[in-house]
C-alpha cells in the first residue's frame, strides 16, 4: 500500500516548499528564544516563577500565547506577527473610509501599492507596540542590565525589527513554501504552547 507522506517527498518541488516550510517555522521558533539585549535572564525567569506560582493569569499569559512563549522571554520576537495583522485591519478599514484610496488599489499595480503602505504601516504600529510591550518590564526588579533609556531604545528597535522579518518570513513562506505564511506562523505560535496551556488548565 502506498504512503501518502513517501509519496509527497518524492515529488521534488513539493519536498522543497515542506522543507522550506519547516526551515522557517525552526528560524521561528528560535528567534522566541534570543532576548533582547540589556534583559537580565535570571531576574526575569525569578520573576514569571513567581508569577506562575502564584497562580496568576494576566496580559502578559494573553500575549505569550500568541507570540508562543516569546513574550515571557522577551525576546526579539515578542510582538509576533500582530503588528502586521493590525496594521492590514486597518488598511482594510482605510479602504472602505476613504474612497481615493479605494481607488488607488483598483488601480494597475495598485495591490503593491496598498501591500507597500501596509509594510510602512506596520513599522509605525511597531515602535507604538514596541514602546507598550517593553515598559513591561519595569516591575520586575533588577530586570534591565542598562541605563533606561539605552533599554528602551534598544528594546524598541529590537522588537520592530524582529516583527519585520517575521512579515518577511511569512510572505517567503507564502511565495515558496506551503499554505499562508502569517497563518503557518500565528499557528506555530498557538500550538507551541499548548501543552503549557493543558498543564496549566489541569493544575488549577
Amino acid at each position: 500500500m502506498a504512503n501518502p507522506i513517501v509519496d509527497i517527498f518524492r515529488v521534488k518541488e513539493l519536498r522543497d516548499r515542506i522543507l522550506f516550510t519547516i526551515f522557517m517555522l525552526f528560524i521561528f521558533r528560535l528567534g522566541a528564544n534570543i532576548p533582547i539585549p540589556g534583559v537580565n535572564l535570571t531576574a526575569l525567569k525569578l520573576y514569571m516563577s513567581g508569577q506562575e506560582a502564584a497562580g496568576g493569569f494576566g496580559i502578559a499569559d494573553y500575549l505569550d500565547f500568541f507570540a508562543g512563549g516569546a513574550f515571557k522571554n522577551f525576546s526579539i520576537f515578542m510582538l509576533g506577527i500582530m503588528p502586521y495583522i493590525s496594521m492590514s485591519i486597518i488598511m482594510q478599514l482605510l479602504l472602505l473610509v476613504f474612497p481615493k484610496m479605494k481607488k488607488i488599489s483598483e488601480e494597475e499595480g495598485g495591490r503593491k501599492k496598498i501591500h507597500r503602505y501596509t509594510r510602512i504601516g506596520t513599522v509605525a504600529v511597531c515602535l507604538v507596540q514596541g514602546f507598550a510591550v517593553t515598559t513591561y518590564i519595569d516591575q520586575i526588579p533588577d530586570a534591565i542590565t542598562l541605563a533606561r533609556w539605552q533599554y528602551v531604545f534598544i528594546a524598541i528597535l529590537s522588537v520592530t525589527a524582529g516583527s519585520i522579518f517575521l512579515m518577511w518570513m511569512g510572505e517567503q513562506i507564502t511565495q515558496r513554501g506551503i499554505g499562508n505564511g502569517t497563518s503557518l506562523l500565528i499557528f506555530a505560535g498557538i500550538v507551541t504552547r499548548i501543552p503549557y496551556a493543558m498543564i496549566t488548565l489541569v493544575e488549577q
